[in-house]
């Protein structure tokens, strides 16, 4: 076990261990859990965090692609971003869209709340559809981040050879579909 930075006082088999300005890792050592049984456990503390799926209304997805240091390599994703605390998550969403690509949704939509990585991060996200998006010329947009217009075929062109493999938000493409006929997608075909 590693020394603890800070202790929690209501639970002393669980402390923070390591920080860093985006997240904390903290130790818990569990006992009536078989698997864990006084062992630690090492969970990713860090905030919600929110994505946009943002169309436009020549249903366009807005992309943004950007430097991703813990993969070592440019991404293509979804505007996405921590939320601040007390902010509330369609508010954050609204802020990442904006300072990452300048675009503002005339109408947004809840998609899904949950969790990316459920054996690690607490950290819950928020999962929106920006509807009608335009570009506010007058915003200038986040520096280091590319922002790309694609329609539905060159997403799933760009899912099928791997260049978009962001498996989370992939998944909202097929959940805006379902709750809201967005996409119409023909899986049958085969182009």
């Amino acid at each position: 076990m590693m020394k603890a930075i800070r202790t929690n006082l209501k639970n002393p088999h669980k402390n923070i261990i390591f920080q860093t300005e985006w997240f904390d890792i903290e130790e818990e050592v569990y006992s009536g859990i078989d698997k864990l049984e006084n062992k630690p456990f090492y969970r990713i503390l860090a905030p919600d965090g929110v994505i946009v799926l943002a169309t436009t209304k020549d249903h366009k997805i807005v992309m943004v692609k950007q430097f991703r240091p813990a993969l070592n390599k440019y991404t293509i994703e979804f505007p996405s971003g921590a939320i601040k605390p007390r902010e509330k998550p369609i508010s954050a969403a609204k802020r990442e869209l904006l300072e990452e690509t300048g675009y503002i949704c005339k109408k947004y939509e809840p998609l899904l709340e949950g969790h990316v990585m459920l054996s690690r991060f607490s950290s819950k996200d928020y999962a929106f559809w920006g509807q009608m998006a335009y570009r506010d010329i007058n915003i200038v947009k986040e520096k280091g981040i590319e922002v790309l217009l694609w329609n539905i075929e060159e997403l799933k062109h760009h899912i099928i050879d791997g260049s978009f493999n962001h498996f989370a938000m992939i998944s909202l493409i097929s959940l805006a579909e379902w709750k809201f006929q967005t996409f119409q997608f023909n899986f049958s075909s085969r182009n």
